[in-house]
């Protein structure tokens, strides 16, 4: 039998590559080659950097293994490394990421006067984001770009979020608002009326119901802007800490309320009798 180093390398694919998306799950890739003897040494490249030294590969639907794929096999014949003769190109798609805003002035400074600000909205898409917004307070502009004149009633929050056929961006962030960090109060006064949770978010109607917990346990659903406690008068079980929460975003910080009894209060008659030797 004719012995022969590695001939006709190739690298292939297990199942389709057409439609990855970035989530859970793998794919996987084989080097092949006609050896004899068998070839016992492989490597796999990916974008030209060795990525293993093996046959088979199973690598993660990752956005950053995303990108060309090849390899090359040896035997005992000639010692060296045959490279495949074809690549595999994989595109992995996933919904927007890394979405930020951008201003630039036409003068360079940012008072009220002549000139304009330019607003930007950016994102990482795959495949490219189809729809972009800017917000501004209560106002939502369907744009990538907008120009503002610099004049006071457009200063204020700017925020961005960008869509695909994937998903869009959503950023929300839930905030408990409060005077105090903690409070102490008898459990005969009324439950603090200044505590309240809501959300700072970037898409319309995403003020939805906020969760409040106290010492990780449920202690009501309410609204954004809404007080976390009720009109009435402060219980045994209302002491604890409390959390705001949306989904699986918890509010940075928290509140404290101590509840502790009023002392009972006596009054005392005192009548002395001296008593005098005669």
């Amino acid at each position: 039998m004719v012995s022969n180093a590695p001939r006709n390398t190739t690298i292939r694919s297990y199942g389709d590559i057409d439609d990855l998306q970035e989530g859970p799950g793998f794919f996987e890739l084989s080097c092949d080659a006609d050896c004899n003897p068998e070839c016992d040494r492989y490597k796999i490249y990916h974008n030209g950097a060795l990525l293993n030294e093996s046959k088979d590969s199973r690598i993660k639907k990752d956005r950053r293994n995303a990108g060309r794929y090849q390899c090359a096999a040896s035997n005992s014949v000639g010692n060296r490394f045959q490279n495949s003769t074809n690549s595999l190109d994989i595109d992995i798609k996933y919904a927007p990421g890394n979405v930020s805003i951008f201003f630039s002035s036409d003068n360079g400074d940012m008072q009220e006067g002549n000139g304009s600000i330019n607003i930007t909205c950016y994102a990482d898409c795959n495949p490219e984001c189809d729809g972009y917004f800017i917000h501004h307070n209560d106002r939502r502009y369907q744009t990538k770009e907008k120009r503002i004149i610099k004049d006071r009633i457009n200063s204020g929050l700017y925020k961005c979020d960008a869509v695909n056929s994937l998903g869009r961006s959503v950023n929300i962030t839930v905030i408990l608002e409060s005077n105090k960090k903690e409070l102490a109060i008898n459990i005969s006064d009324i439950l603090p009326r200044d505590v309240s949770c809501r959300t700072d978010c970037n898409f319309p109607g995403c003020d939805s119901e906020i969760t409040v917990k106290r010492d990780s346990h449920l202690y009501r659903t309410i609204r954004s802007r809404e007080g976390i406690f009720e009109n009435r008068a402060v219980e045994r079980s209302d002491g604890g800490t409390y959390v705001c929460m949306v989904g699986t975003r918890v509010s940075g910080n928290n509140f404290k309320l101590i509840i502790y009894r009023k002392s009972k209060s006596f009054n005392f008659f005192v009548f002395r009798i001296d008593l005098v030797n005669v």
